[in-house]
């Protein structure tokens, strides 16, 4: 018999072994308690997310729903449990404190991601990705401002709660007394541990075979934070795919081309037509009284039946249509980057053969629109600066209505009788948020959206100026030779599947646009443009009207005067980063959604208005599905690859170790960190609506902060003008900047056609965009105002544009809302204001309203007296917390104000207010209106509620969350 001794350590340590099983110990009593606390905090936030989310989608709260959107989050949640009870049971000391921290610090961030999420959910209808995030790392104050400004009072404290509880767990399980007890819970063996292993396995695999929940439920189905790990994962190894896709691309031009030295030249010009889809034309749709003028247009045309576009964005569609290639599928404007395209665009192409070429707009140079037409070729650019202003509504948060630019057009084509010319005309009244300009009056469709209504009112006003510039071409003996493109640069949508407007949008409604082509000399008769076609086929259609030889290279598009194949494949993209593509393959169109709902296909040979999906039915089961998948993350890497080489190839030669010549000399200090070297300036005197080619040179003398930017002002003898631009094409902004390397920067400036007369300033500078402070400028004989550096003084000599509308040609346009006899209203207005004017009457026509939607009134003003220049019409949304929203508005849209008003007349003004979806939130408004002259408010008197500012209560309107993605 064998004996043996044991200590009374050793004899406890058996005892321990003993109650447990004995065997190898993987999980702890203690990680399992602290793991089961920690991850049921945040479980128990993820579904208290998702109640709010799916009632604020659906109106109502589904259980069966409820259990189909938080099937990931548990799963995931089961995962994160395991995990964290085996690193919580860890008993190495210092490993054990690593690893707990780490874990307590994960959970933290996981937290403030999902609330910020949620947050930005509210705000916008879209949950955060790995991109917004790394938008919102850039600058976080903004976009948490954001965020929070749809959280609602409650939230806010409940979410914080949740990470006060983080702090409290800590609290609780490592320094009170209960630390101890946890500790002397005992260890489980690995059968045990085996166990929970499978339970979480099961949980994912239940977690699959949920059903994904229908409708708009679809959109907050996924889990927040693992999608976007997913994503940053993903965006690493494909950015390593990009980069070894790169060398394939060159930034010159792979086309050569061989022009008929007898083929014909006519005129072309391009109409792109604001977010017209197909459905809203009377061309595809008669009798939809939006298009009356192209419906008759189309009886003599070339009628092109199924017309997309790449990306559904304007900048994006303008590339693909002026360019024949896709644009860049992303946000970023990477193609408005100087310099970047190849000298392959329509514009190029045309110069060659000798055409004058010009692109107007009647909006803002938004999205650097100036810098993008330079790149692809065009010599001249008209935007709303170059325009005359008086006389012409303002319609939109980008511009005015598109007659503005009809005569300044008219004019310049009339002016090219040496050559052919190529115009591109972008017309912009149908944009969101669709105002049509009260002068020309609206209609009332049976259509029950009333955005939609207002959306089909832009259409026929744009209708109308299409209708003008064609009778403007007639006149002037232009006609004969000239061959019209007019297409929709995007389609638009209104909730037809859940979402809103475009950017987001790949069913039909979004990509298919109304297209037709035009000329009474070349294509005489009717016709129509069977197959699969798109942005992409122009180019190459006007290459194969002038007889233009392709000899080297291919087009990505296919003339649109032959056939096509009928299983032609195109890919598209939504505007936002990865959030959803398409291919169509003859009629089969497929849609990927990246992993956020389910993919979906259609057939559009059968169903035009994709409302039968096929995906996983018959031959579209999940092999298909995957295959297509593939396909389109395939052409989005190429996408990719092809502009990454292309702006690398714009910063070399641009970022150097050594000083480089400079054209003018002029040193100058800003703050102790950049030095500028030296500059160039061509021409060195300007005309109106020509554009300055600007060069610096700059020396990095010290890192910066992420905050400093670069500005240039140009001075003019009414105000400023801004140029800022990200130096280098955008590809290498202040905080890239290395100590010790010159950086040559080179842009340009736009001197608008409108120029007031007098000299442009040129100044630049550097400024912190967080504390809104400039670098201080030092240096010898500089010309410095306001820590400004003026390094040129620029003559601008010539007339400017022509002169807007006079006062009278102005009331002649708006005389149907001048009345001598009281005009018809539903309530009174209730006040006088200054003894000058009278409210007379206000009829709310739409008060119960979306974000993102339009508000509409209508009031009744009476002058009284002469009304003095000053006076100024004021309206509020005020809600009962003390939530303003500003909503000023010039009467007629800016045509008739007050001073304009004659005595004993009355004017009547639509007001239609646009409720931002970021500034806006939803809750019921009191609508206030008055009057001021300069900061002073014009007394109110009469019988209606009047406030102590003078202004007069008209009623309220109740703003509403737009729960449909935009």
């Amino acid at each position: 018999m064998l004996h043996a001794t044991f200590s009374d350590g050793q004899m406890n340590s058996l005892k321990a072994q003993s109650q447990t099983g004995g065997g190898r110990q993987w999980l702890s009593g203690q990680g399992i308690v602290i793991a089961s606390a920690l991850v049921g905090v945040f479980w128990i936030q993820t579904l208290i997310i998702k109640a709010i989310e799916l009632v604020h989608i659906s109106g109502s709260f589904n259980f069966v729903s409820f259990l189909q959107i938080t099937a990931q989050d548990t799963a995931v949640a089961s995962g994160l449990f395991l995990v964290f009870a085996i690193l919580f049971s860890i008993r190495i000391k210092v490993l054990a404190f690593i690893v707990k921290a780490f874990c307590y610090l994960l959970m933290l961030v996981l937290m403030i991601l999902l609330a910020g999420s949620h947050g930005y959910y509210m705000a916008t209808g879209s949950h955060l990705s790995a991109f917004t995030v790394g938008v919102w790392l850039e600058d976080l104050a903004t976009v948490s401002k954001i965020a929070a400004s749809e959280a609602g009072s409650w939230k806010i404290p409940l979410l914080i709660l949740q990470a006060v509880l983080v702090g409290s767990l800590v609290v609780t399980f490592h320094v009170s007394p209960l630390r101890h007890k946890l500790k002397r819970l005992g260890q489980f063996k690995i059968s045990s541990f085996l166990v929970a292993l499978a339970v979480s396995v099961a949980l994912f695999i239940v977690a699959a075979f949920v059903p994904p929940p229908s409708g708009a439920a679809r959109d907050i189905n996924r889990s927040v934070p693992t999608t976007i790990v997913s994503e940053f994962v993903g965006d690493l190894f494909g950015e390593a795919e990009v980069e070894l896709l790169m060398d394939s691309y060159s930034a010159q031009s792979v086309l050569k081309l061989k022009a008929s030295p007898d083929g014909p030249r006519p005129n072309i010009v391009i109409i792109l037509y604001e977010s017209l889809n197909w459905k809203s034309s009377d061309v595809y749709v008669p009798g939809r009284n939006t298009t009356p003028f192209l419906a008759k247009l189309a009886e003599k045309s070339l009628v092109v039946e199924n017309h997309y576009t790449i990306v559904p964005h304007t900048s994006k569609a303008i590339v693909a249509s002026l360019c024949g290639f896709p644009p860049y599928p992303g946000v970023e404007r990477i193609e408005s980057m100087p310099g970047i395209l190849p000298k392959q665009c329509i514009a190029h192409m045309l110069s060659d053969l000798g055409y004058q070429t010009a692109f107007f707009q009647p909006a803002v140079n938004f999205e650097n629109r100036s810098q993008l037409v330079k790149n692809m070729g065009f010599e001249t650019f008209r935007g709303l600066t170059d325009m005359p202003l008086e006389g012409f509504e303002q319609t939109s948060y980008f511009g005015r209505e598109d007659l503005i630019m009809l005569e300044p057009t008219l004019d310049w084509a009339e002016a090219q009788k040496d050559a052919p010319f190529f115009l591109t005309v972008l017309t912009l009244a149908s944009h969101h948020n669709y105002v049509t300009p009260q002068s020309f009056g609206r209609i009332d469709y049976p259509d029950e959206d009333p955005d939609q209504r207002n959306y089909l009112n832009a259409i026929r006003y744009l209708d109308h100026f299409v209708e003008e510039l064609y009778k403007g071409f007639e006149a002037r003996g232009l006609l004969d030779n000239t061959v019209f493109f007019i297409v929709g640069d995007h389609g638009e949508a209104f909730a037809e599947h859940g979402r809103r407007q475009h950017d987001l949008i790949m069913w039909e409604e979004g990509i298919r646009c109304a297209s037709l082509i035009h000329s009474p000399t070349y294509f005489p008769e009717p016709g129509r443009i069977t197959g699969t076609r798109s942005h992409l086929d122009i180019l190459p259609t006007i290459a194969d009207l002038l007889e233009v030889e392709l000899v080297e290279g291919e087009f990505e598009g296919t003339s649109m005067l032959g056939p096509v194949p009928k299983d032609r494949k195109l890919f598209f993209s939504c505007w936002f980063n990865k959030q959803c593509m398409a291919v169509r393959d003859g009629p089969i169109k497929t849609i990927y959604h990246f992993n956020q709902q389910p993919m979906e296909v259609y057939d559009n040979s059968t169903d035009e208005l994709d409302e039968r999906d096929l995906a996983g039915k018959d031959e579209y089961g999940s092999e298909f599905l995957y295959a297509k998948k593939e396909e389109m993350l395939d052409w989005r890497l190429q996408t990719l690859a092809r502009y990454r080489a292309w702006e690398n190839a714009i910063s070399a030669g641009k970022i150097l170790e050594e000083k480089p010549e400079v054209g003018r000399k002029l040193e100058a200090h800003f703050g102790d960190a950049i030095e500028l070297v030296g500059f160039d300036v061509k021409p060195e005197r300007a005309r109106p609506g020509q554009d300055l080619a600007v060069r610096y040179v700059f020396h990095s003398l010290k890192k910066t902060s992420r905050d400093i930017g670069f500005f240039v002002h140009v001075i003019k003898p009414d105000g400023i003008l801004n140029a800022d631009h990200v130096p280098v094409g955008g590809s290498h902004p202040v905080p890239n900047w290395r100590p010790g390397q010159y950086i040559i920067d080179e842009h340009d400036i736009h001197i608008p056609a409108n120029w007031p007369g007098g000299p442009a300033k040129v100044a630049i500078g550097f400024w912190d965009k967080k504390t809104g402070k400039r670098l201080a400028v030092s240096g010898d004989k500089l010309e410095v105002r306001d820590n400004r550096l003026v390094i040129a003084t620029i003559p601008v000599v010539g007339a400017g544009a022509r002169v807007g509308l006079d006062a009278d040609a102005i009331r002649s346009k708006v005389a149907k809302w001048i009345r001598t006899e009281v005009p018809p209203f539903d309530q009174p207005g209730g006040a006088t204001f200054g003894g000058m004017i009278e409210l007379t009457g206000v009829t709310l026509k739409r008060t119960d309203v979306k974000q993102a939607g339009t508000a509409e009134m209508e009031y009744v003003f009476k002058a009284l007296a002469d009304i003095p220049k000053g006076v100024s019409l004021r309206v509020s949304l005020v809600e009962d917390n003390g939530e303003v929203i500003v909503a000023d508005h010039d009467p007629i849209n800016g045509l008739l104000p007050p001073d304009l008003w004659r005595v004993g007349e009355y004017v009547i003004d639509q007001h239609l207010i646009h409720i931002d979806k970021g500034d806006c939130k939803p809750g019921t408004y009191s609508v206030w209106l008055g009057f001021q002259k300069g900061r002073e408010w014009l007394a109110a008197t009469g019988d209606g509620r009047i406030d102590e500012l003078g202004r007069v209560y008209l009623g309220e309107i109740i703003i509403r969350p737009r729960t449909e993605l935009q």
